[in-house]
């Protein structure tokens, strides 16, 4: 019959595993279970082994920490593909359908002095907002207790930010070329628009699932 640790075990390689250093809980986590998983399975093959000295045979943790945070990672990147994917559900897609043709229809009738101010405008509000957004993403990940790598997750941060610079560059050229490809212009900065909504929603839809399936782990 296998043998199967208490919670009061399970707490223990936990604490074991915290204080080697391992920084991201959801990595603990996959590394407690590996670990509970090991020990039970020595002490079901030779019943005489003790937990502790079973335990204290797990040392050197590097090379495991390194293997569980690209399990993790792969993880939550099949996460992120998955929720981009079901981003684009039809309801977003008529709504894409009618940003195109407002934006359309706005490039292709605005005088240059009109695009020149939406231009100004659009580029202080999105400044503002791409920069509130990631001031307040960094002070929630280093305020939350048990963080996870889901903190570290965020590879779109720098691009994120320089956002509204690119469009804005972006911008002078439809000015200079808008009336010979109006359509080209307004696919473009349709895409962008949904491009930043989906991964602002993929990665707050991808902190929940990491909370809410690591956390409970050890509870």
């Amino acid at each position: 019959m296998k043998k199967e640790l208490s919670y009061v075990d399970i707490s223990r390689i936990h604490s074991y595993v915290e204080g080697m250093g391992v920084e991201f809980y959801d990595v603990q986590v996959e590394i407690v279970d590996h670990i509970a998983s090991v020990i039970e399975e020595q002490m079901t093959i030779k019943p005489e082994e003790l937990f502790d000295s079973t335990l204290s045979k797990f040392t050197g943790f590097d090379g495991l920490v390194n293997e569980k945070r690209r399990q993790v990672a792969r993880q939550y990147d099949r996460y992120i593909i998955q929720s981009l994917k079901s981003f684009f559900s039809w309801p977003k897609v008529i709504f894409t359908l009618l940003l195109l043709w407002l934006i359309y229809s706005f490039l292709d009738k605005a005088d240059n002095q009109l695009i020149e101010t939406a231009k100004d405008t659009s580029f202080i509000i999105g400044l503002i907002s791409t920069l509130g957004y990631s001031a307040f993403v960094f002070m929630r990940n280093n305020q939350e207790m048990n963080k996870l790598s889901t903190s570290n997750h965020i590879a779109w941060y720098f691009i994120f930010i320089q956002t509204p610079q690119i469009l804005n560059t972006f911008t002078k050229y439809v000015i200079m070329y808008r009336e010979q490809y109006t359509l080209l212009f307004a696919i473009t900065y349709c895409v962008s628009f949904l491009l930043i909504w989906a991964v602002i929603e993929s990665y707050e839809k991808l902190r929940l699932y990491g909370r809410e399936k690591y956390l409970k782990a050890l509870a």
